[in-house]
């Protein structure tokens, strides 16, 4: 099963802004999942290493 991540965890994985990451997701650019009308995000560890191997290879 793969492991859920907050927005500030991808921070400080990815060393970017928090603004950056909540433009990634509200974007489609990261896949992220809503778990609440609030607009709490999560992010899965198989789709950020996803996303960070496919960013190694632009």
């Amino acid at each position: 099963m793969a492991k859920l991540y907050t927005p500030d965890q991808v921070v400080e994985i990815l060393q970017v802004n928090i603004s950056t990451v909540k433009r990634w997701l509200l974007a489609g650019e990261l896949p992220g999942i809503k778990i609440s009308p609030g607009g709490h995000w999560r992010v899965r560890s198989d789709e950020l290493a996803a996303y960070i191997e496919g960013s190694r290879r632009r």
